[in-house]
């Protein structure tokens, strides 16, 4: 399998505020908070809501309600735990016919801790961080965004862990009942967020939350190949901010492993201090392991230890099925996720005989593919919403992108050697990084 090209965040779009990003400028106005977490948590069912408070939306041409939420979801371990996230209703349109359906829309990365929840960032804008969801809402359907466990409630975010963010994004839609998300529903999440799209497809599939009506998965610009993780730092450049979000997550998701065979002692204080000051609101960390070279943290190439591999293979996309129709979403010009990761999705979910199709755009980066395609993409989740059967394409409004049947997996070189005509290159460092840190947005 080919090596990773795995993702995190650099850029702040719409939904973001600078108080957000490490570094970044203070915002003079009063910061909103996240929602307190009771403890012990009340009893409840996955995907039941604890709490939530509304906060005032003005970002549309027409009503918009929105709501803080904290509600209920089970992680990997089957352990009742809380997710903060928020929903968007959109009051000034009239609900079809059979009750307003439901668009869950997963974020991209944003960052680790407890102060970067995109939660915050949708109550200070009304937007959703790295998304335009005007057409959905103007479809009469009810928008949720979760958080994902762990970033903005306790513990450290298991950042792109597979089965805890599918479910946290599937009980997300169960949440939004409560504010008359009542009909059938959808995911389409950038990035992370398409990696967590791909994971609630393979957990309904597999059986979670069996009571959504789930009509399709749409994920964009979506990582994968994440076995390679280690083995990429000689041929990705910024490969080292790779290995420092992902080994921060795959590290807080498995807390059942032995993580002194991953991390040195050093590896190990690094993680500890990092999750003492998680739960700081006003702090947005983006990876443990960040200050020294990344081989001062990692003991062990994590493919040569069988517990820790098996871990990471467990998270990539396209090794499980799903059963509802999947629409991928890529862009020849994304420099952070390249085509050849789309292909190796879409080979993978093909051979497990999906009911699948990619739009392929021209030139696009990493979050601008996601923003082009939002009004299409928007007209082929309300058809099949509206029970409409799935389609190669729309009647498009934007760039009209390659649609795709049939995709051909391409390799990245191992290390030293000659790539050679027609592989696909590296993707590239953005071109305009924020914090001085290398960050990826995603």
């Amino acid at each position: 399998m080919a090596v990773l090209a795995l993702v995190a965040g650099l850029a702040v779009p719409g939904g973001a505020t600078a108080a957000q990003v490490v570094g970044g400028p203070a915002d003079p106005t009063p910061r909103v908070g996240l929602l307190p977490v009771p403890d012990p948590l009340p009893p409840g069912p996955p995907g039941s809501v604890i709490t939530s408070e509304p906060f005032a939306v003005d970002a549309y041409p027409f009503a918009v309600e929105g709501h803080q939420l904290l509600y209920r979801s089970t992680d990997r371990f089957g352990t009742s735990v809380p997710v903060s996230g928020a929903v968007l209703v959109p009051t000034g349109v009239p609900a079809p016919p059979g009750g307003r359906p439901v668009v869950a829309v997963p974020h991209g990365t944003v960052g680790i801790s407890d102060g970067c929840a995109p939660s915050v960032g949708v109550q200070d804008s009304g937007q959703v961080v790295y998304d335009d969801v005007s057409a959905l809402l103007a479809g009469g359907a009810v928008v949720v965004a979760t958080d994902y466990i762990g970033l903005g409630t306790p513990g450290v975010h298991p950042y792109l862990d597979g089965i805890d963010a599918g479910r946290a994004t599937l009980d997300s839609i169960r949440a939004a009942r409560d504010f008359g998300g009542t009909g059938p529903a959808a995911v389409s999440g950038l990035s992370q967020g398409g990696h967590a799209t791909l994971y609630a497809g393979s957990e309904h599939t597999a059986g979670y939350a069996p009571d959504i009506d789930l009509r399709a998965v749409v994920p964009v610009a979506a990582p994968s190949l994440l076995s390679g993780i280690y083995a990429a730092r000689d041929v990705l450049p910024n490969a080292e901010s790779y290995l420092g979000i992902g080994l921060t997550g795959i590290v807080a998701a498995r807390p059942d492993l032995d993580r002194t065979e991953l991390l040195t002692p050093a590896g190990q204080t690094a993680y500890d201090d990092f999750a003492a000051g998680d739960s700081d609101p006003d702090r947005c960390g983006y990876s443990a392991f960040e200050g020294g070279d990344i081989e001062s943290f990692v003991a062990a190439d994590p493919l040569t230890l069988p517990d820790w591999r098996d871990a990471l293979v467990a998270n990539e996309p396209g090794s499980f099925p799903i059963d509802v129709p999947v629409l991928m979403v890529a862009s020849e010009g994304d420099s952070t996720v390249p085509r050849f990761i789309t292909d190796d999705i879409c080979v993978e979910l093909t051979a497990l005989d999906t009911d699948l199709r990619v739009w392929m755009y021209d030139d696009e980066e990493h979050v601008e593919v996601n923003l082009e395609s939002a009004d299409d993409r928007a007209t082929w989740i309300l058809a099949r919403l509206a029970g409409e059967p799935p389609t190669r394409d729309v009647d498009w409004i934007g760039e009209v992108p390659e649609v795709i049947d049939a995709c051909a997996a391409a390799v990245l070189p191992p290390p030293g050697v000659d790539p050679g005509p027609g592989t696909p290159p590296a993707p590239a460092a953005p071109a305009s990084p924020i914090v001085t840190a290398a960050r990826f947005t995603g």
